[in-house]
């Protein structure tokens, strides 16, 4: 008989596996990390928004005050509107500069022309009371510059005075000289070879609501309002008579400090900002009406 060797097969080893605890322990790590990882997510997110929306702002008011002093830089005469200017034409006074609104006076070189001496002169060197200034233009120089009802400036070394043209036959002449008629404007001022008549633009600077949105204008006398920038909330105006100490009170200005205030939202975000800037006026000949 033979005898067979008996084989016993072992069962296999046992796997090492986790324990519901365990799992659950894993679950609770992960998840606290995944949590951080969005919370920094979102924060970076939200951070680079608000960093967007500030940059906007910045730029929308740094270009809105860049706009401003340049115009002012080319201002003239008594600068800026001034509700108190001797002799201002009653069409201006709604345009007079205030601590919100800033209208700058400018009168482009291509619209000055000459004054003729008064008769007698040099013994004679004032004019009293006149309603209309002889030229040393031709009458069609003059009516190419001026139209019925134009605002002008006649200016001399040492005084300005303000002209409002006639709505009609405004401008009389010859080829040589020429008058420009203002019979609304009764000015009187001493001659001197300085002399110039010159048109007057007005620019007006306010925020007014556009779109329904808060905006800062710009509006040329007579002319459309212009947008310069939306989202700006606030204009500050300061006006400085001796270029050092600032006040809210319009005065003729050797400086001017303006303040733009802005504030831009997207979604539930808003970045608001405020910058100033100063403004010193250039030495011109040209001075104040009343002076």
């Amino acid at each position: 008989m033979s005898c067979a060797e008996s084989v016993r097969s072992s069962p296999p080893p046992a796997t090492a596996g986790l324990t519901l605890v365990e799992v659950l322990m894993a679950a609770a790590v992960a998840l606290v990390i995944f949590t951080v990882l969005i919370n920094l997510l979102s924060g970076t997110g939200t951070v680079q928004a608000r960093n967007q929306l500030q940059i906007s702002v910045d730029d929308s008011i740094r270009s809105s005050l860049e706009l401003m002093a340049s115009d002012l830089r080319q201002s003239v005469g008594p600068r800026v509107i001034l509700s108190t200017s001797p002799g201002l034409p009653t069409g201006l006074a709604s345009y007079a500069s205030s601590s919100s609104a800033l209208s700058v006076v400018q009168i482009p070189a291509a619209t000055l022309l000459s004054v003729l001496p008064p008769g007698g002169y040099p013994t004679t060197q004032n004019f009293s009371g006149v309603t209309s200034t002889a030229l040393n233009a031709s009458v069609s120089t003059c009516g190419a510059t001026y139209g019925g009802g134009d605002y002008a400036m006649l200016t001399t070394e040492t005084s300005s005075a303000w002209l409002q043209v006639d709505a009609s036959s405004y401008c009389t002449g010859g080829s040589t000289s020429s008058t420009l008629k203002h019979s609304a404007s009764s000015v009187s001022y001493t001659y001197t070879p300085a002399a110039v008549v010159g048109k007057v633009n007005v620019l007006r600077y306010a925020v007014q609501t556009v779109n329904g949105v808060s905006t800062l204008t710009r509006q040329q006398f007579g002319g459309p309002v212009q947008t310069v920038a939306y989202d700006i909330t606030a204009l500050s105006v300061e006006y400085s008579a001796d270029g050092f100490t600032f006040t809210a009170t319009p005065v003729q200005p050797r400086a001017i400090r303006l303040t733009l205030t802005g504030s831009r939202a997207s979604g539930s975000k808003t970045s608001s900002l405020t910058l100033s800037t100063t403004v010193y006026m250039r030495d011109v000949q040209y001075t104040a009406p009343g002076n």
